[in-house]
């Protein structure tokens, strides 16, 4: 599913991750444009490059046209998970990493 960046945002075009060959520009430019992300740490929110270095946009700089509720996604997890209220998904912000720092962080996440 395509990612694209609103036109009010700098780069005002769109990337097709299936299109191997142009992707690896197209993830260059973005990463570009993306401010230092932090993360909580307890109650703080940090920037900790040794920890975890990655950008980030928020939602006013770019746009998706994947629907996460109207994917069925929310359902599965709502009945694998025995959840009896209503889940609620909400775009917060788009996080970048780099090709080694994204496997690191996805390590830290499990």
């Amino acid at each position: 599913m395509p990612a694209s960046l609103r036109p009010d945002h700098v780069l005002n075009r769109s990337i097709d991750f299936s299109d191997t060959e142009n992707s690896v520009e197209q993830l260059e430019a973005l990463a570009q444009q993306c401010q230092p992300a932090s993360f909580g740490r307890g109650q703080q929110d940090v920037q900790d490059p040794s920890y975890r270095k990655a950008g980030k946009l928020d939602t006013t700089q770019f746009s998706t046209p994947f629907n996460l509720a109207g994917s069925g996604i929310l359902d599965v997890l709502k009945d694998e998970m025995l959840i009896k209220h209503d889940l609620r998904a909400e775009l917060y912000k788009l996080n970048v990493y780099g090709k080694s720092d994204a496997t690191s962080t996805m390590n830290t996440m499990v």
